[in-house]
């Protein structure tokens, strides 16, 4: 839980740093932002950057998920109490951990 709870947090972080670039998010989330300024990271980035859409896109063939699909919103409310905890001493921006107005 702990390992997916960092990946979350990074990936929301590239995301605002992007906004909202799925692309760029993820090469951003295997490379840094080395990829950016170095062909070979680029190119590495690109990679992997192709293999998660091809794991995506073989998860939603498989519909795997479609027995999942009523439970999406509290799957997502669960990622975001996820942004209420900093395992790695708020090096990510504030604006990341949005809280519930109810």
């Amino acid at each position: 839980a702990f390992a997916s709870e960092v990946a979350l947090k990074e990936l929301l972080y590239w995301k605002t740093r992007y906004h909202d670039n799925l692309k760029d998010m993820i090469k951003s989330y295997n490379k840094g932002s080395r990829w950016e300024k170095n062909e070979k990271s680029n190119a590495d980035a690109e990679k992997y950057y192709e293999e998660i859409q091809d794991r995506i896109r073989r998860l939603k063939e498989s519909k795997i998920f479609d027995s999942q699909s009523s439970n999406d919103q509290e799957l997502q409310k669960s990622a975001n109490s996820n942004l209420d905890l900093d395992p790695i001493g708020n090096a990510m921006p504030q604006t990341l951990a949005k809280t519930e107005t109810k």
